[in-house]
């Protein structure tokens, strides 16, 4: 358990949600789901979910739905490709330092 202090965004570790992302300099161009095999399945870039590169490691997926929004992040931290689902909340707003501040070298390595 990691405490949370003063962080607006909490740290929830989500093992089994996993994704890779294509980049084009910042851009997220593209986003596959990673199930537990290994193996990819595209996800689609639309009006309603799109994704951020916050930081380097970090993207921020954003859900819309009517007028209600929802986010997730995803992070890398041992540098794979392969980004896990760390937090994840209503709105938009994402506290990244905070988060940032949960975060371990003990979890990235797991990452």
């Amino acid at each position: 358990m990691v405490p949370v202090g003063t962080a607006a965004t909490a740290l929830d570790v989500e093992p089994y949600e996993r994704m890779r992302f294509t980049f084009d300099g910042d851009t997220v161009t593209a986003a596959q789901s990673v199930k537990a095999d290994g193996t990819a399945v595209d996800v689609h870039l639309g009006t309603t979910v799109a994704y951020a590169q916050a930081a380097a490691g970090y993207v921020v997926e954003t859900i819309t739905r009517g007028n209600h929004a929802y986010y997730e992040v995803f992070h890398d931290g041992n540098g794979d490709g392969i980004y896990t689902a760390v937090a994840h909340g209503q709105g938009t707003t994402v506290d990244l330092v905070g988060l940032q501040s949960q975060i371990t070298a003990q979890i990235d390595s797991l990452l």
